[in-house]
């Protein structure tokens, strides 16, 4: 007579269970559908064009540019060494 009581407990404590886990995967998966829809909407994927560095030819996203104004130009470069060494050689043109 003892069994069916624990038997009925084990079933809403399962119950209880399957519903909080379904509540908590639901949370995660609207998290990870908000962060793709962020990095590949439109406006961003714009925004992150790849350029090259004038200096060192490699090609990187605009947004991680390091911006040089030179004789009314505005230069994009990869790393500060690299629009440094630019700045340097072509300071005196």
């Amino acid at each position: 007579m003892r069994i069916i009581p624990l038997l009925f407990y084990l079933a809403i404590f399962y119950l209880i269970y399957k519903f909080i886990r379904s509540l908590i995967t639901n949370s995660l998966k609207n998290d990870e559908n908000k962060n793709h829809d962020r990095r590949f909407s439109r406006s961003e994927a714009k925004s992150d064009d790849l350029i090259q560095d004038p200096y060192c030819k490699v090609f990187f996203p605009k947004n991680d540019g390091y911006p040089l104004k030179l004789d009314g130009k505005t230069f994009q470069f990869c790393s500060e060494k690299c629009r440094d060494s630019f700045y340097l050689d072509n300071k005196n043109d």
